[in-house]
Order: C-alpha cells, then structure tokens, then sequence
C-alpha cells in the first residue's frame, strides 16, 4: 500500500522541482536497506515531505485529499484527486 501511495503521489507531482531533489535518490537507498519498519517509515514520511512540497495551494490540497481518500478505502474518489492534480500540472 505504502508503495503504491508514493507512485501515485510521485505521479502527481512529477512536474515539481521535488521530484527531481537530489535528496530522493539517497533517501530511496536509505529505504531500500531498511532494517526495520520503524526505519522505513522514517525514510518513507522524508520522502513524502519532498514529494509534498509545492508552491501551488490547490495541487496540495488536491494531494492532500487523495491521500486522505486512499487512506480511507476510497480508492476511485483518491484517483479522481489525482487526476485533477495531473490535469492541472500535467508536466
């Protein structure tokens, strides 16, 4: 679920300058050799604070209520938000 989370959000912010931080790859490494979910769940909310990073209010709400609609079950209404982000930044 984790994993499928951070796709859709790196999809939906593919065109923000974070996604391409210089402190993702390092932070994918970290999470790969985890020893434990308490360490990844750690590197996993780094990544996300990068990945949430934007200058544009809506597009973060917008992500903001598709995390809180996948969390929740909901999976169609989260990719309903996501695709109002991708349409609104598509690259």
């Amino acid at each position: 679920m984790v994993l499928f989370a951070a796709a859709l959000a790196g999809l939906a912010t593919a065109s923000a300058a974070d996604q391409s931080s210089p402190k993702l790859d390092p932070l994918f490494d970290r999470l790969k050799a985890a020893g434990d979910a308490a360490e990844a769940r750690a590197v996993e909310h780094a990544i996300w604070r990068i990945w949430m990073r934007r200058d544009e209010g809506e597009v973060e709400g917008h992500l903001a209520l598709g995390i809180a609609a996948m969390n929740a079950g909901a999976y169609a209404e989260s990719l309903e938000w996501f695709d109002r982000i991708v349409g609104t930044v598509p690259a």
